[in-house]
């Protein structure tokens, strides 16, 4: 399985496209993205939105060989992408990345980013979506290692987690965790969701990001 993982972080820090380029680009996406795209009010927030999209159509070209017109991603009522070009719905193993960077003192700021980073992908990884109450969640760790998670205040077991630093003002999280945990929604959109010894094939690596550019 692991031939299959990617892993990317894309630089957009220099991209900064006029707004007809901008939204040229998003017009190259399926017409039922674009919205999920201009919901956005502040345009960093388009740009991010916008490369979130396009990375997932990357991928599936690249690792499955789909040709970018023939790829088919429909979402859960949450925001969870599953793919539709199989005679049944593909997801994606519970393996998902948290990039959090927030403004705030310096003293606190790399806790509070790490944290959150934390979070956030341990409710992407469940496709619980916005709804899901993060005060429920609970991290411990030994400087920063061997994270676990409390869950209304019990310890869970079967899941993992993963810290990268980039700088002192950003972090990423991966969690790994079982697809029975998965939101009710993503459950149903297939029973080939990847199953345990599915994702215990899926090591990291120290240094696990290809470092992508956006060029024309």
């Amino acid at each position: 399985m692991d031939h299959q993982v990617r892993r990317w972080l894309v630089d957009i820090s220099k991209w900064n496209p006029s707004k007809d380029e901008f939204l040229f680009f998003v017009s190259l996406l399926p017409q039922n993205e674009h919205s999920a795209i201009s919901r956005f009010i502040k345009f960093e927030d388009r740009k991010r939105a916008f490369i979130s999209r396009l990375l997932q159509y990357s991928l599936v070209n690249e690792v499955l060989g789909i040709h970018f017109d023939k790829i088919i991603i429909d979402r859960t009522i949450e925001g969870k992408p599953y793919l539709l070009n199989n005679s049944s719905p593909l997801v994606l193993p519970f393996l998902v990345l948290s990039f959090r960077s927030m403004p705030t003192e310096q003293k606190y700021r790399g806790i509070i980013n790490r944290y959150w980073s934390l979070k956030e992908a341990f409710v992407k990884a469940l496709g619980a979506g916005l709804g899901y109450g993060l005060h429920r969640l609970e991290f411990h760790h030994n400087n920063w290692t061997n994270i676990s998670v409390h869950i209304d205040g019990v310890k869970s077991t079967e899941w993992r987690f993963w810290l990268f630093k980039f700088d002192e003002m950003r972090w990423a999280a991966v969690a790994k965790g079982p697809p029975k945990d998965a939101a009710e929604s993503f459950q149903k959109i297939s029973p080939q969701l990847a199953t345990e010894e599915d994702l215990n094939t899926v090591e990291l690596h120290e240094n696990p990001f290809t470092l992508l550019t956006w060029k024309i």
